[in-house]
């Protein structure tokens, strides 16, 4: 076991997040050229079908295994929630085909 990192996690806490601003005109104030969440989501609803296909590609691409599936959309509802400032404790639905 290394004396420094986390050699006792796997894939865990890799990367690093620059979210997206929540409305345009915050992305304006910054200069950030990319779609705000909200320009992307216009709702929740609209965020689970978008998130299920890029995961499904990465399942298939071997990038992911189906068994992650589930614990990634709980992730992705909250990080949601987080990013957007919503209070929804509505959580996205797997659908029957993963």
């Amino acid at each position: 076991m290394p004396l420094e990192g986390a050699g006792s996690q796997l894939a865990e806490q890799t990367g690093a997040i620059f979210p997206f601003a929540r409305i345009r005109e915050l992305r304006n104030v910054v200069t950030n050229s990319r779609q705000s969440i909200v320009e992307r989501y216009p709702g929740k609803e609209s965020y689970p079908g978008r998130f299920i296909i890029t995961t499904q590609a990465k399942v298939k691409a071997r990038f992911l295994l189906p068994i992650d599936i589930s614990n990634l959309l709980d992730q992705a509802s909250s990080m949601y929630d987080t990013l957007t400032g919503t209070q929804n404790p509505a959580t996205f639905q797997i659908p029957a085909s993963c």
